[in-house]
């Protein structure tokens, strides 16, 4: 796990709980799917392939 996006990590785990380590929780809630895209958005992983998501 990277030290640089614990903050962000933290507030993920925060948000959505324990399942956020399982994919398909992460995709089949809604809550979750917008908390995964938040993360997603702040870590800046897929900036350049999709700009904000």
């Amino acid at each position: 796990v990277c030290p640089r996006y614990d903050r962000e990590r933290f507030i993920l785990e925060r948000d959505v709980g324990r399942k956020v380590y399982h994919i398909a929780h992460l995709l089949a809630h809604p809550s979750a799917r917008a908390h995964l895209l938040r993360y997603i958005n702040e870590t800046t992983h897929l900036k350049m392939t999709f700009g904000e998501v």
